[in-house]
């Protein structure tokens, strides 16, 4: 098994604070962040500018209730002080990684990020959905890349607005030789100077999206066990590499390097047995000239994450089209070592680990002596991706870079022999100079260092001096290896023969697929037209439904006012009942009592009646007595009356009065003759209480 060792790469940006930060807590590049004091791990990703946690909720339907204690510091749960009631009505935002088969989609939320001596809001997402193809759980993820204006602030850029970190910038420093990413993010600090830094430009590559590489400076072969360095233990061996690019993403779990690097690897690795350490020097820097979106991020290829722009599937070969025609030439002899070489010298990306196809690129001639043109076939699909807005100046200016090692294991081989003979330099890069390569890799140190280390690579290159018997020995060699190559060759036609005769049968078959495949593209279109009105109906549906709900909800809020204010009504009258109980208790006693006293005063009533009846009747027998009496007073006076009349005549006449009565009846007030004394009184009696008598009537007055 083959390891790259990559002991000097440092990826980072210049800043003017210590800034903030971050170490890996686990071997496969995560953080942890602390949201409203629930730690969270995610994965820092260059590769990526998006910034979300997993939704615990969501995350516990999917996976199980208590699946989020089992998964230490994977869920997000909203606290009480910022609810998450809404979250199914808030925008959502999707991503797809790993060649578009996992798919995120998550809404916005915000948050209290601890950075331990201060605490800042800041706003993540919630991880609500999620699909995959390939069977991995969903994981949180630290974007580090430039945002873009249809997506959400990324984390940096926030912490630039907070005032936490002066500019946007981040450092990874991977520790010494190891397996693993272990080591620390630094967001928004200082680079410093190491010993061994090489300042190298960055590369722009043409047909590759627009993506960000650096240049792998040299390369070591070492026996197993010995150091990067090399030493006693070990005899180094460094290969030219000059234009050979690789990419680096903290998101996956390789550093993605040329094909042709992995193919001449293999075949020094089958001859020797030995690993190779890739010693990679490159600078990821700002300088007064580069603006702060050309250096951007540094975009991998592996079988983890890629990068979030969506688009079609890419096709899943593993190594050019271009170069496997130039092999199938060299090998069927219609072009020779020479043309094979020229055709394949150029560096073009060739991922193992991504399962990617790059571009088809036509023969590149070397530096400064021709152009260059690049030829995409339909599955032309970029290794790596980068924020369409970038631009990179002519001369990108690097001013510092730090060391950053890491070992990573990179899988993958080569179909058969596809190089045949020759040794790796020439594999790898033909016509490549070592002396210009180390030159490159330590520009401003030690003289004597580097005279050594070119002294050493001419004595490991150059063929010592041969005497005419070994070279006779050797050109017997070679002409029984030319008798050998010859008849392989005229085995190799008559395989050819047979290969067209294979090649024909293929054809017709391909042709079958071709009307196959057209008629399943046509069902294809159909099926897309029909799953687009249905897109369409359940888009409609999907209005009406929340038209709906809005009505609803708007309805429901309305109702609970109206419920709310006959709630207080009913209070109300319910005081107001239980007010009219007490008082109609108290009115009903005192008609109790009135009823009482109603029954006494109608008993009294019967009595006077009975009292009156008998009253009236002695009134009326008292009335009757009363006329009687009457009756006989009127007859008294009218014989009064009479005898008075009579004894007035008598008087007049000289009698005088027999008896008392006739002296009172008599006396006469004109006469000049006196009465006797006796007859005074009864005379006053008559004129005061005998006048005229009442009338007379059988009624009571």
């Amino acid at each position: 098994m083959l390891f790259l060792f990559a002991t000097s790469l440092y990826m980072l940006y210049l800043a003017e604070s210590d800034g903030v930060t971050l170490p890996f807590h686990d071997e496969y590049g995560h953080i942890v962040l602390v949201l409203d004091g629930q730690p969270i791990s995610l994965l820092a990703d260059s590769g990526s500018a998006r910034f979300f946690v997993v939704y615990g909720e969501w995350f516990e339907r999917q996976y199980g209730r208590g699946s989020c204690r089992r998964h230490n510091m994977t869920c997000y749960f909203c606290p009480v002080e910022a609810p998450c009631d809404d979250i199914e009505q808030r925008e959502r935002f999707g991503v797809r990684y790993a060649e578009g088969q996992d798919v995120y989609q998550y809404v916005q939320h915000s948050g209290v990020l601890d950075l331990g001596q201060s605490a800042i809001q800041i706003t993540f997402g919630l991880l609500v959905n999620y699909t995959t193809k390939i069977g991995f759980a969903p994981h949180s993820t630290l974007g580090l890349s430039f945002g873009r204006a249809d997506i959400p602030k990324t984390f940096l850029q926030q912490l630039k607005d907070a005032n936490v970190i002066d500019i946007l910038s981040y450092s990874v420093r991977y520790s010494q030789v190891s397996q693993h990413a272990t080591g620390t993010l630094v967001v928004g600090g200082t680079a410093t100077e190491a010993q061994g830094t090489a300042h190298l430009p960055l590369k722009l590559i043409p047909g590759a999206r627009r993506g960000i590489h650096v240049s792998i400076v040299s390369m070591t072969i070492a026996h197993a066990g010995a150091s990067p360095a090399g030493g006693d233990s070990g005899r180094p061996t460094p290969i030219s590499l000059d234009g050979s690019l690789a990419l680096f993403d903290t998101g996956t779990c390789c550093i993605a390097v040329p094909y042709l690097v992995i193919a001449a690897l293999v075949r020094v690795q089958r001859r020797l047995s030995w690993i190779l350490t890739v010693i990679m020097a490159a600078a990821v820097t700002t300088a007064s000239k580069v603006p702060a979106g050309v250096l951007g991020k540094i975009v991998g290829l592996s079988t983890g994450k890629t990068q979030q722009v969506g688009h079609e599937n890419l096709s899943y070969g593993w190594y050019d089209q271009y170069y496997q025609q130039a092999v199938e030439q060299y090998k069927s002899g219609k072009s020779s070592r020479e043309e094979l070489s020229a055709r394949v010298s150029q560096s073009w990306l060739f991922s193992t680990t991504d399962q990617r196809s790059s571009a088809q690129v036509s023969p590149e001639s070397i530096k400064g002596k021709g152009g260059s043109s690049i030829n995409r076939s339909t599955t032309d699909h970029s290794p790596s991706r980068i924020v369409p807005d970038i631009e990179l100046p002519d001369e990108p200016v690097v001013e510092a870079a730090g060391l950053m090692s890491s070992q990573v294991l990179v899988s993958g081989g080569i179909h058969g022999d596809e190089l045949d003979g020759g040794d790796l330099a020439t594999e790898i890069s033909e016509g490549a100079k070592v002396d210009n390569l180390l030159e490159e890799v330590h520009p401003g140190g030690d003289g004597s260092g580097a005279a050594t280390e070119q002294d050493t690579s001419r004595r490991l290159f150059e063929p010592p001096p041969r005497s005419m018997e070994a070279a006779q020995a050797e050109l017997a060699e070679l002409k029984l290896k030319l008798e050998e190559m010859e008849k392989e060759r005229a085995k190799a036609e008559g395989d050819l023969r047979n290969s067209e005769l294979r090649r024909e049968k293929m054809q017709v078959d391909h042709d079958a697929a071709v009307e196959s495949l057209s008629s399943m593209r046509e069902a294809r279109d159909a099926a897309v037209a029909e799953l687009e009105e249905a897109k369409e109906e359940l888009e409609k549906e999907k209005e009406a439904r929340q038209k709906a709900e809005a009505q609803l909800t708007a309805q429901a809020a309305s109702n609970r006012i109206v419920i709310g204010e006959l709630t207080e009504q009913l209070e109300e009258t319910q005081s107001k009942s239980e007010y009219m109980d007490g008082f109609i208790a108290t009115q009903t006693g005192e008609i109790e009592m009135l009823r009482e006293r109603l029954r006494d005063g109608r008993e009294k009533v019967r009595v006077l009646a009975e009292e009156d009846v008998a009253q009236r009747k002695l009134l009326v027998e008292k009335d009757t007595e009363v006329v009687n009496l009457n009756r006989t007073l009127a007859t008294l006076r009218q014989q009064l009356h009479v005898e008075s009349k009579r004894s007035t005549f008598s008087k007049l006449c000289g009698r005088a009065p027999k008896d008392m009565a006739d002296t009172i009846v008599y006396q006469d007030p004109d006469a000049s003759v006196d009465a006797p004394e006796q007859n005074e009184i009864f005379e006053e009696l008559l004129n005061r209480v005998l006048s005229q008598p009442p009338s007379m009537t059988d009624k009571p007055s």
